[in-house]
């Protein structure tokens, strides 16, 4: 997984399959909103999120929107997972009230809590600067 500072500032991250351990069959991308940044607190607040998985060329693979969130700070917007050696994608859209902790829990994270708490912070470091 690589997201360079331009990338990050167009919100996009590229992801290369064929690198992954072959035991690897599922990436999941996640979204959070910053807490305590001054920025939005929950996706009802902001735009309905999109995502566009392309192929390295550019050639747009799939879309989605994510629609109907409101109270929710956190999303697990799309999983990219491996079928007979094929990578395929599937929309998920499911939103988590609960923020980050709670999304990071559902996806089987061992101390959802410590590693939410490390992300944020990453964050709030970065966006002070």
């Amino acid at each position: 997984l690589e997201v360079s500072q331009q990338a990050a500032a167009d919100h996009r991250l590229a992801v290369d399959l064929e690198a992954l351990p072959a035991g690897a069959h599922r990436v999941t991308v996640l979204l959070a909103l910053p807490v305590g940044v001054g920025g939005p607190v929950r996706f009802g607040a902001v735009p309905a999120p999109f995502v566009a998985v392309t192929g390295l060329d550019g050639t747009e693979i799939a879309t989605f929107t994510l629609t109907d969130l409101d109270a929710e700070s956190a999303v697990s917007a799309l999983e990219l997972y491996r079928r007979q050696d094929a990578w395929k994608v599937r929309a998920v859209g499911q939103g988590y009230a609960g923020g980050l902790a709670d999304m990071l829990a559902d996806q089987g994270v061992t101390d959802p809590a410590a590693l939410a708490g490390s992300i944020q912070e990453a964050v709030t470091r970065g966006l002070a600067r």
